[in-house]
């Protein structure tokens, strides 16, 4: 079984390849809305684990992994990405697209409700979206909707999207949950959010737990669950304890963990793993000293032995990047271009820059038990660099590493929004995303940005995977980052469990398929 899933995962990955397929040239997609399945299937409440509450549930503000999966379950976009990343119908029904890739016509499914029970209709969805662009509202997500020059709505159903020029991607960051439409009438006063979601949130108990009930009215079918129960569980030692004592559904396991399981009977046909597409790295503040000299940023890219890391503290569990982009998305490179570990060459760049003894800096991350930082830190101790590792609180660290700019290094990572190259590009380098936009480098290259501006606005495929890889090439050049490694996900869950899937895009599942086996004596 376990095979089985992880076959399933390769294959949507390689799948990214034929996405998207239907952006421009007048075509259409609906979707279709059917009964849900067997009565056996209803029932029951899940219960899950997260590191620490939720920073926001306004999905204008919505920038983290946990925000943005907690906000799916209460919140629906025009369109969506199903399991395989492919963008489907959501609230639309349909779409059309004018044959220049200039205006996106969406046609809304009717008498969508809200959780607290009025209509959704297009004036919400040209009022979310008008909110997201809006410089007031200060979105760290805006540059979702920085291609659009208008919105219209005919009627209670139909919403017209004009755009300023081509853009490839815009259906994804439409599905992304900066596109999640908020109730007009209600957004920003206070209370429960409401959304037009399949669950709705119920009861937060501060550092405990967040509980959710089935909206039984949803649109598109409830969902199998009575409710959702997320334990604010900080220890992932804590978590697999509870996981095993039956008190968790499912748990994300790593580290020895993935080894332990696979090694349990019980649990060694109950895993789930699929490449992310996600990449972790050393974020270098390119604002400040020494880092605002590109020879200083690729010495530590050339100091940092990638393999080794993987080797010792991830097998199975990663792969090297050799960019920012996860294998299998459009602009991969290969191994050649990258920093292979060369520690004279690392000290050559130094002495070039001004530092033949090195420097002291500090990096910053968020988790105590972190090796793989410590390891780094004793890695470019050998070429004179003296790191001290500080951790920080989330919003200390979020503070920083985002409007601030208060750091010299911080170990990050980056999740997909969408599956495109982009994603791992234009918010993460271009000037205009600095801070909590994605571009927490602080990179500011006009080259680059032209580069990336011109690959967003061209329609041919090939043409545009060209560019990516020009981009590519040049952010390896300008090393903003250490690049390290791409995770490889694995997750364990209990025998009752069924219709458990892997998201390639995690924060895309509602949870709307899940069900438990009722437990038999």
């Amino acid at each position: 079984m376990v095979k089985k899933l992880a076959l399933l995962a390769l294959v949507a990955v390689l799948a990214l390849s034929l996405l998207p397929g239907c952006l421009f040239r007048g075509c259409q997609r609906e979707t279709a809305i059917g009964p849900r399945g067997p009565a056996e299937q209803y029932g029951g409440v899940w219960h899950g684990a997260i590191g620490s509450e939720p920073s926001t549930l306004d999905p204008a503000f919505a920038v983290t992994i946990l925000d943005s999966s907690i906000t799916s379950l209460l919140y629906n976009g025009l369109v969506r990405f199903d399991s395989s990343g492919a963008v489907v119908g959501d609230l639309a029904k349909e779409w059309k697209v004018s044959s220049d890739g200039l205006t996106y016509t969406f046609y809304l499914h009717q008498k969508v409700k809200f959780s607290n029970g009025r209509e959704l209709t297009a004036a919400d969805v040209k009022y979310t979206l008008e909110r997201l662009a809006d410089p007031a509202t200060a979105s760290p997500r805006s540059w979702v909707v920085s291609a659009v020059t208008g919105i219209e709505t005919k009627g209670k159903y139909e919403v017209r999207i004009k755009l300023k020029e081509a853009h490839a991607p815009f259906l994804s960051l439409l599905a992304m949950p900066a596109g999640y439409i908020v109730d007009r009438q209600s957004v920003g006063r206070g209370g429960f959010p409401v959304g037009s979601g399949p669950f709705v949130l119920t009861e937060v108990v501060p550092n405990e737990r967040l509980v959710f009930q089935v909206n039984k009215e949803y649109f598109a079918g409830r969902a199998f669950l009575d409710g959702i129960v997320y334990h604010i569980v900080g220890d992932s030692v804590e978590q697999a304890a509870m996981f095993e004592a039956g008190n968790l559904h499912s748990i994300k396991v790593s580290g020895g963990y993935v080894d332990r399981f696979r090694a349990n009977q019980r649990y060694s046909s109950l895993m789930l793993s699929q490449p992310s597409l996600s990449v972790n790295y050393i974020c270098l503040n390119t604002a400040v000293a020494p880092f605002n000299d590109v020879r200083v940023r690729q010495a530590l890219n050339y100091a940092v032995d990638r393999q080794l890391l993987v080797d010792r503290f991830l097998p199975g569990q990663a792969v090297v990047a050799n960019s920012p982009i996860p294998p299998g998305l459009l602009g991969e490179v290969s191994q050649a271009t990258a920093y292979l570990h060369n520690i004279n060459r690392a000290k050559e760049l130094l002495r070039e820059a001004g530092y033949p003894r090195g420097f002291t800096v500090d990096l910053i991350q968020r988790s105590t038990r972190n090796a793989v930082t410590q390891t780094i830190a004793e890695m470019l101790g050998k070429i004179g660099v003296k790191v001290r590792i500080r951790t920080l609180g989330k919003d200390e660290f979020f503070r920083a590493v985002g409007p601030s700019g208060d750091f010299q290094m911080a170990y990050l990572n980056w999740l997909a929004d969408y599956p495109e190259a982009s994603n791992f590009l234009w918010p993460l380098f271009h000037s205009a995303n600095i801070g909590d936009g994605g571009n927490r480098a602080r990179l500011t290259s006009q080259p680059l940005d032209s580069l990336i501006e011109q690959a967003l606005a061209t329609v041919d495929a090939a043409a545009r995977t060209e560019l990516y890889r020009q981009v590519e090439a040049k952010v390896i050049e300008e090393a903003p980052w250490v690049f390290l490694y791409h995770p490889v996900e694995w997750m364990v869950y209990q025998p009752e469990v069924r219709g458990m899937v892997p998201f390639l895009i995690p924060m895309a599942d509602k949870m709307t398929d899940v069900w438990l086996a009722k437990k038999t004596s």
